[in-house]
């Protein structure tokens, strides 16, 4: 039976979704927008619904200021690292290196926004349209908030049927979200840039793997989605939700927020191991 993925709106002639599309990459200072977007984006109606409740807080720097707090407190071994020799021995050189850092520090600064986001959109679908607000009033912005210079990627996201069956199985043997069975496979976009760098993702599942099997992975994605949801939970009480304004596809939008709730911050963490991973010049991410 053929895998099927998650459907994803790229219409370009949606000029609605575009425009979201827009200022999300904008807000954030990336190139494009996240694939929990574009995936929200593909039943009509419920990208620009979710938009009206998060995208102030995106205006306002709120989403993003929140993301960038909650970077994983990670001690890492010194074998979390790749000898230059070793990533010299299997044709990964520095131009290679300097396309897998410029994809790291393009997610490793906006998934930890897509995660406030979808937090924010989650508690507002869950508890926090039953229950008596606390009227926290948002606050006024005193001046437009200032986006950080863009981080363009220098590969090429490849499609998640365009990618080989060897490096699909790869990505799926590194991964803590298994797809069941006939569920939709999720193919992360930063896993399909760096399919893009010959022989990168192979090495860094030599590095992933062992984190797995001990829980350390698990662990750090424990740490920053808890953190992540605490961030997510402050904000969403200064939101007013129109009450006749119903999502499309409700438990759809449900489903797919549960589960990107998890892959995200999975995504977080990768990102940060293989960004410190990396040989000089690559350091610590900075998001600001």
């Amino acid at each position: 039976m053929p895998a099927h993925f998650l459907p994803e709106n790229t219409v370009p002639d949606d000029a609605e979704n575009q425009a979201i599309y827009q200022s999300l990459s904008r807000l954030t200072g990336v190139d494009r927008p996240a694939l929990i977007f574009r995936t929200i984006a593909a039943t009509p109606g419920a990208l620009p619904w979710c938009w009206r409740r998060i995208g102030p807080l995106y205006q306002r720097g709120q989403v993003q200021d929140a993301g960038w707090k909650i970077a994983p407190a990670m001690e890492l071994a010194p074998e979390c690292q790749f000898p230059e020799e070793a990533l010299m021995l299997l044709g990964i050189d520095q131009p290679a290196r300097q396309k897998a850092e410029r994809a790291l520090d393009v997610y490793n600064r906006v998934n930890p926004c897509n995660l406030i986001a979808i937090g924010v959109l989650d508690l507002i679908l869950g508890s926090a349209s039953q229950r008596q607000r606390n009227n926290v009033p948002a606050p006024a912005p005193a001046e437009e908030w200032v986006p950080p210079p863009a981080i363009v990627p220098i590969t090429t996201m490849l499609a998640p049927q365009d990618i080989p069956d060897t490096t699909a199985r790869l990505i799926q043997e590194i991964s803590l979200d298994q797809s069941a069975p006939g569920e939709p496979r999720l193919f992360p976009s930063l896993y399909r840039h760096l399919a893009d760098i010959p022989g990168f993702l192979p090495v860094a599942s030599i590095l992933l793997q062992p984190l797995i099997r001990r829980g350390q992975l698990d662990l750090f994605v424990r740490q920053v989605r808890e953190s992540a949801l605490r961030e997510s939970a402050r904000l969403a009480e200064t939101i007013d939700c129109p009450d006749k304004d119903e999502l499309p596809d409700r438990d759809r939008i449900r489903v797919l927020l549960e589960r990107f709730s998890w892959k995200i911050p999975e995504m977080i963490v990768v990102g940060e191991i293989l960004r410190r991973a990396l040989p000089e010049p690559a350091g610590k991410l900075r998001n600001q």
